[in-house]
């Protein structure tokens, strides 16, 4: 019996591939690639054991077609009809609730004055810490994730000035692997961030004061933003290699190594 075992709930593509499923040959288990001559594993066409033994079993690069719904949930064929139609119906309160929040969020922004930067905000928590030695040159730091709790690597976050009109950013940063995105040192003022990934809500974080010997927590909550199909490589939660970096800091070992298709 195999310890280990996979999230399914918590997979995630790498990098969007843009390859069409649908011209892609073969059953909705599996279908050959043409662009790259790679086989595509459609997840929302297997059991859940057939995709853990897949992950688990698999050597090499692995890409999958990956179906999440609105409500952050992976797809597999053995998602019970009844189940899924409940979610529909939750899904449509929600949004309906959401969507009534977002209102009164909005209408809260466009008042004058400054929020408390430790108050709770829809998608953002903000907090003013205090750096040590090793934070000294930071400005904002946070981490990504999911409803699940499942960190997000590949996560841009932008910082603009509050009164710029700018469309380029102050600073622009990405999450790595651990969902973990720092922003080096920005001159005092007032700032607004924006956060995003293909297929999840943009969170913006507005009047953000950036102030001289502290910094700014902020951890973001990411929304799926509505039913989203994907195709790309399988980003494995443990995986030691950040395909958001420029740089390589990557220990190779000759498992690696040997892992790599031939």
């Amino acid at each position: 019996m195999r310890k280990q075992e996979i999230d399914i709930q918590a997979m995630r593509v790498a990098k969007p591939c843009s390859a069409a499923w649908e011209a892609m040959t073969g059953d909705e288990r599996s279908r050959m690639c043409s662009q790259c001559s790679t086989r595509v594993y459609n997840i929302e066409g297997m059991t859940a054991p057939e995709v853990q033994n897949l992950v688990l079993d698999y050597e090499g690069r692995l890409c999958i077609r990956l179906h999440r719904r609105a409500d952050g949930t992976v797809i597999t064929k053995d998602c019970p009809k009844g189940l899924q139609q409940v979610r529909k119906r939750v899904f449509g309160i929600a949004a309906a609730a959401f969507a009534a929040v977002l209102g009164l969020f909005s209408i809260s922004f466009g008042q004058k004055g400054h929020p408390d930067p430790t108050r709770l905000i829809p998608g953002a928590t903000v907090e003013r810490i205090y750096p040590t030695d090793e934070d000294k040159n930071t400005s904002i730091r946070g981490t990504a994730v999911d409803m699940h709790g499942a960190v997000m690597p590949g996560i841009k976050v932008s910082i603009f000035r509050a009164d710029s009109k700018k469309k380029k950013p102050e600073k622009k940063v990405i999450s790595d692997m651990r969902g973990v995105f720092i922003v080096p040192t920005l001159p005092d003022g007032e700032y607004r961030l924006e956060a995003g990934m293909t297929g999840f809500r943009t969170i913006k974080v507005k009047n953000l004061s950036i102030v001289a010997n502290s910094i700014l927590n902020i951890d973001l909550r990411f929304e799926v933003a509505g039913d989203v199909v994907t195709v790309g490589i399988f980003l494995p939660n443990d995986n030691s290699i950040d395909p958001t970096s420029s740089s390589v800091d990557t220990t190779i070992t000759r498992e690696m190594i040997e892992r790599l298709p031939h």
